[in-house]
Formats: C-alpha cells, sequence, structure tokens
C-alpha cells in the first residue's frame, strides 16, 4: 500500500481496525478530551477499539474524519469534554459544520487515578458518558490569560527574537492560523533559528 510518510501510523491503525471490524458498526462514538494536545478514544457498538493523543485540534478533527470514511458506520456521535473551553469550542464548531452529531460531556472525574497526561484514557471515559447535545456554534471566547500565554509560547518558539501582537495571539487562539504562521507572519524565519 503506497502511504506519504507522514501518514504511515495512521495508515497502520486504520488496517488494524478494519481487521477488528467484520462489519460496519452501527454507531461509532469518538470522545475527545480537549486541550492543545487533545486526548482521542473511538467506540464501535460500545467496544472500546483504539485512544491516543493528538498533537492539535486539527488532527483530532482529522483523525474523525478518516475514521468515519473507513469504518462507514450507520450513526457518529463525537462526544468532547467540557474543559479547555477555547479548544473545545473550536472543536465543536468545526464538527458541527462538517455536519457531525455534537454532545459537551460533563468530563469531572475522567482523569482521577490516571497521570496529568493521560488524555487518551481521560477520552476513553468522555465517549462513555452521555453528554448535552449542541446545535448551534459557539462563540470561541479567549481570556487575557490565554493570549498572554500564546505571546509567552512565541517568545519561546522565536528564541526571544519577537512576541505577537494580541491581535496575532487571538487569531492563534480561535484557530484562524497556526502559532508557525503567526510568527511568519510576523517576520521570523524558522530556518535561521
Amino acid at each position: 500500500v503506497a502511504v506519504d510518510v507522514n501518514a504511515v501510523s495512521s495508515t497502520i491503525s486504520t488496517w488494524l481496525l478494519s481487521r477488528q471490524l467484520e462489519a460496519p458498526p452501527k454507531q461509532l462514538v469518538v470522545g475527545v478530551d480537549p486541550g492543545p494536545r487533545p486526548g482521542f478514544a473511538f467506540l464501535a457498538d460500545g467496544v472500546v477499539l483504539g485512544k491516543q493523543e493528538m498533537e492539535a485540534i486539527d488532527d483530532a478533527i482529522d483523525a474523525t474524519v478518516q475514521l468515519v470514511n473507513h469504518v462507514k458506520p450507520m450513526e457518529v456521535l463525537v462526544r468532547v469534554g467540557h474543559g479547555s473551553p477555547v479548544h473545545r469550542d473550536r472543536l465543536v464548531n468545526r464538527l458541527l459544520s462538517m455536519g457531525f452529531h455534537v454532545a459537551i460531556v460533563n468530563e469531572h472525574r475522567t482523569s482521577s487515578g490516571q497521570s496529568r497526561h493521560a488524555h487518551g484514557s481521560a477520552a476513553i471515559k468522555i465517549a462513555m458518558l452521555a453528554g448535552k447535545p449542541v446545535y448551534e456554534q459557539r462563540d470561541v471566547k479567549v481570556t487575557e490569560g490565554e493570549l498572554r500565554n500564546l505571546q509567552r509560547i512565541s517568545r519561546q518558539r522565536s528564541k526571544g527574537r519577537l512576541s505577537l501582537s494580541l491581535e496575532a495571539a487571538h487569531r492563534v487562539a480561535c484557530g484562524e492560523m497556526t502559532m508557525e504562521e503567526a510568527l511568519r507572519n510576523a517576520g521570523h524565519d524558522a530556518s535561521s533559528s
């Protein structure tokens, strides 16, 4: 099977999943523990088939689309934890715009007994909990603290050469551009670092 070098892991995972399923499931439930590195898990007809931690919200969305396209379930439900409001609302908005059924789950205690970085395990618990259905786009409300944190991250990534403006940090927080794009637009050349 020909595959792009960046997609080897996801292609192998998808192939292994297809070996586990004899027929398309009636229901595929995806659970996402939102955050800068979201947890991602999926169940087919109530059976946990996989979990992992993603590098970004967009990776969780791409994995959901790839999974649905490959497994072809009769019904898809994406359950998103209620934490990390900016990441949660960005994720919910994108999923709704793609036509997915989405529910927000109270993720209280989904990480209990886990290391604080066990987002994949928290995503399994989120996938198993009933949530409140969401039907409308949500306003992404970015706090001043989140903007300041993005400015701090921009200084780290540019090795102290620049700090994003509040406007650019807001665009990054809302998912309108990546941190790398914002740094490039601000004049940072990553290849000279």
